[in-house]
């Protein structure tokens, strides 16, 4: 079984990507300045050239547009995929997901985006690069605190004494429940 056929997005992390999502929406200005305000590294790549590199990292920032974050974070996932081309299908799953892309991909608004990505849902080059680009946002520790996650619990002996219940959107003791 090749990388391509072992991944499979679950309707779990679907709604993860989502509140991560939500919460980045949520984050003070201060940490976003933080965010995007770092050079930008483009790594060395061995098997994409420069434009298929930069149409990888605009289907990348499609995929979770966070506006607050430099392009440096989403170029690790680019390197990662071209990485992952080290196998032969995997590398021609991406390349034929770039040519149905098309040359234009970069210069279309978002919603263009959107709707060019949407059209390759379920393929293989989406499945990994949508895995790749999740796994690589949302397991970044730097990222963590602009998400507002504050990371593992368990050798702090768990989220019971950690503030399990400190959320503020719901109401408190019946308020706002009829």
């Amino acid at each position: 079984m090749n990388r391509l056929e072992k991944i499979t997005q679950s309707r779990r992390a679907h709604l993860q990507s989502l509140l991560a999502a939500a919460i980045a929406a949520a984050v003070p200005g201060g940490l976003v300045a933080q965010a995007s305000d770092q050079p930008v590294a483009v790594p060395d790549l061995l098997r994409l050239d420069a434009a298929r590199a930069k149409t990888l990292l605009s289907v990348t920032r499609t995929l979770f547009p966070h506006d607050m974050l430099g392009d440096r974070f989403y170029w690790p996932i680019v390197a990662s995929i071209d990485t992952a081309m080290a196998d032969g299908s995997t590398q021609q799953s991406i390349r034929k997901g770039l040519a149905a892309l098309g040359a234009g991909f970069d210069e279309l608004d978002q919603a263009g985006r959107e709707v060019a990505l949407g059209k390759l849902e379920g393929s293989p080059f989406f499945s990994l690069v949508y895995a790749e680009t999740i796994n690589g946002l949302y397991t970044n520790k730097e990222l963590w605190q602009l998400f507002g996650y504050e990371g593992s619990s368990v050798e702090h002996g768990g989220y019971i004494n950690r503030g399990f219940d400190s959320i503020d959107w719901l109401p408190k003791d019946g308020e706002g429940v009829q």
